[in-house]
């Protein structure tokens, strides 16, 4: 599809689906807005000698944990109960 053509398809749309694919299209972009200066903090960091490399944070899916139960009083109780 051209740019022509999607311009098109976008006129086509509408109002409210113009504005969810306009905020779609700036959210998209601040996103990569802040990856780019991200990005050159870490070169400046590096350049400047005060980091020897940039390691990836490690990340872990929330949806892969399971709950797990737990019985008697919630753990929060217990905490507070014994920080007194």
């Amino acid at each position: 599809m051209s740019f022509q053509e999607l311009i098109e398809e976008v006129k086509a749309l509408s109002p409210d689906e113009q504005r969810r694919l306009r905020k779609l299209l700036d959210d998209m972009l601040a996103q990569r807005e802040e990856a780019a200066k991200i990005d050159v903090f870490h070169q400046t960091l590096l350049a400047a000698g005060l980091v020897k490399s940039i390691k990836t944070p490690h990340t872990t899916s929330t949806a892969a944990r399971r709950l797990i139960q737990v019985r008697g009083k919630p753990l929060s109780e217990t905490i507070v109960e014994e920080r007194r």
